[in-house]
């Protein structure tokens, strides 16, 4: 189920509201009601000093979607904040956490919503649980049980949400590098992978349970994973590259096993898990694609004319039938929203 989160920090305290989005009827855009809002901290107001409790108190959030019984909060603290020493929340260049200061997208990956055991995330076998510590990797050796995912042109940053540290860091293909990531443009992250769509590159998978990365692509090739040369030469060798080999530019080698979607220029993706299968959404210039990750196989919904881009696209679940929401656009204004079934 996708959520919306909207929040609000004061010293080292983060409130947010979890707003779902089942049961949705279907609307045009004209139709909808005011923006939701985020809740207020009105208790601590930040400076104060706790000591064994503290009262926390805010002014709900609002959702013209929702009623105000159906809004849940969540409450993050920080308890290794001592005085006079205040918790990073803020991802700059400057300080080292981000790429680019131009964020295309920004997912909150909490792993204990997965679908599956959380084990993977302390897999010693993996290469990048073993890699050393660098600009690129940060000391915590387990994948972090929540992290912010932030995309920028510039590749994917990976923020560690216990100390709000860099856990692992991305760098895009630009000029030709042909590491594991092109720029992303939107990312999201289930049951152990990272999913980031690109404009021009399709969608590519990291996948830490099984340290490899692919690509979903529109082209005759189909598909491609990402490679290990190997040190010192310079052909395909049919091996898969390891995510510790991320940023080495190894390259991409062609994989007709994985389906086409229908374009490679990707502005948005989602992903669920329906019926013990994982279903990956995609919204392209030239309409959504849904991939049955497990059979290998792809659906295709065109818009209704060329003059139509698909911008956004998630699958939800209202307890009855999953479905995907698509917010169609023309000359980058929202045009409507449209709904089908995916089983």
């Amino acid at each position: 189920m996708r959520k919306r989160i909207l929040g609000i920090v004061i010293a080292a305290l983060m409130i947010t509201a979890l707003l779902s989005l089942g049961n949705i009827i279907s609307k045009t855009l004209a139709e909808a009601a005011s923006a939701p809002t985020a809740p207020i901290v009105t208790t601590p107001n930040g400076g104060e000093t706790i000591d064994d409790s503290v009262e926390i108190r805010w002014n709900a959030a609002t959702d013209p979607e929702q009623e105000e019984s159906e809004l849940r909060y969540e409450i993050d603290y920080a308890s290794n904040v001592s005085a006079g020493e205040a918790q990073n929340t803020h991802f700059t260049l400057a300080n080292g956490l981000l790429q680019n200061d131009k964020v295309n997208d920004i997912y909150v990956y909490d792993t204990s919503e997965d679908s599956i055991d959380s084990a993977w995330r302390y897999d010693s076998a993996k290469s990048w649980y073993s890699e050393p510590a660098s600009q690129t990797r940060g000391e915590r050796r387990e994948f972090p049980e929540k992290a912010y995912l932030i995309a920028t042109d510039e590749g994917l940053d990976i923020i560690d949400a216990v100390d709000n540290s860099l856990w692992m860091r991305f760098k895009a293909n630009i000029s030709g590098d042909y590491n594991m990531l092109f720029g992303p443009k939107s990312v999201f992250a289930l049951n152990g992978k990272i999913y980031a769509s690109t404009y021009g590159a399709g969608l590519t998978v990291i996948d830490f349970i099984n340290d490899s990365g692919i690509r979903y692509h529109s082209d005759t090739a189909n598909g491609y994973f990402y490679e290990n040369k190997g040190i010192g030469t310079h052909f395909d060798n049919g091996e898969y590259g390891s995510i510790s080999q991320r940023n080495v530019g190894y390259g991409w080698e062609n994989d007709n096993a994985l389906p086409n979607i229908v374009s490679c220029n990707v502005n948005d993706v989602h992903a669920a898990a329906v019926n013990g299968s994982t279903y990956i959404a995609v919204a392209t210039d030239d309409g959504v694609s849904i991939v049955n990750e497990g059979a290998g196989r792809v659906i295709n919904y065109l818009p209704p004319s060329s003059n139509y881009k698909m911008g956004k696209v998630f699958i939800t679940n209202n307890d009855v039938l999953y479905e995907v929401l698509t917010r169609t656009a023309y000359d980058g204004n929202p045009a409507g929203e449209v709904y089908w079934s995916i089983l």
